[in-house]
């Protein structure tokens, strides 16, 4: 794997003992650039395994995960193909397809290394494949049958590595899945980024921060900034009501 500038939460992620972790973090803490990371130590490690790579949307995948993952391709002179034949010159591949169509294609060395992209909204398109890691990106709004389905499209191999990437969302599935469900046998496990962890080590400077800080609600800074598990949209009907906003 290239050599790699990362802050430490990013190394926890990349590192985790965890066969499925979620990287739960604030604004501005690399989300996008932890996950890019994965799926390249994934891709030098593991070569001969197929990958998925996933956002809730399409504008997510393409616009920010997948951009993210280009461009770090790019610097790192990776040589890749999106929604096409690999080229001849790579050599065989290992695996053929009659369309190319949300696949991506990546020559590491000898090997060439298939990644089936999708988006998390429709879980339908998840069904049939098969790979052995993912990374899911901004899944705060991904239906948790998505992730099951995910869960048992990963039987290719015995080694099974997941990275979620994303903002808390309240106390939901993932909250339930990777949060309490993180325990002894190893399965699931978490981190949580606040972005003044960011601040701190300069990836953002103070008037950006304090800009999100006297901008944002409180719940809503909780969970942007903080990463905390707060419900936003249950309870009182306006969560900033106070007395400076009463009417009269």
């Amino acid at each position: 794997m290239p050599e790699v500038a990362l802050a430490p939460w990013q190394d926890a992620a990349l590192n985790s003992p965890f066969q499925h972790t979620a990287m739960l973090g604030g604004i501005a803490v690399g989300k996008s650039y932890t996950g890019s990371h994965f799926a390249i130590k994934m891709i030098c490690e593991h070569p001969d395994l197929t990958g998925f790579i996933a956002a809730n949307n399409y504008d997510q995948l393409t616009q920010a995960s997948l951009r993210e993952l280009f461009y770090w391709f790019d610097a790192y002179g990776i040589e890749y193909v999106v929604d096409r034949r690999p080229p001849r010159e790579w050599g065989k591949q290992r695996q053929q397809f009659k369309k190319y169509h949300n696949i991506l294609s990546v020559k590491w060395g000898q090997h060439i290394v298939t990644i089936f992209t999708r988006v998390l909204s429709d879980g339908d398109s998840l069904r049939g494949l098969e790979f052995s890691w993912a990374w899911l990106d901004e899944t705060r709004d991904t239906p948790q049958d998505s992730h099951d389905i995910i869960l048992g499209r990963m039987r290719e191999s015995e080694f099974t590595r997941s990275l979620i990437t994303t903002t808390p969302n309240g106390k939901d599935w993932a909250y339930k899945r990777f949060v309490e469900g993180c325990d002894s046998t190893g399965i699931y496990g978490n981190l949580h980024v606040p972005t003044s962890e960011s601040l701190r080590i300069g990836l953002i400077t103070q008037n950006y921060y304090q800009t999100l800080l006297k901008s944002f609600g409180t719940l809503y800074a909780r969970q942007e900034l903080d990463a905390e598990h707060i419900n936003i949209s249950e309870g009182r009907a306006y969560y900033a009501a106070g007395d400076w906003n009463k009417s009269e």
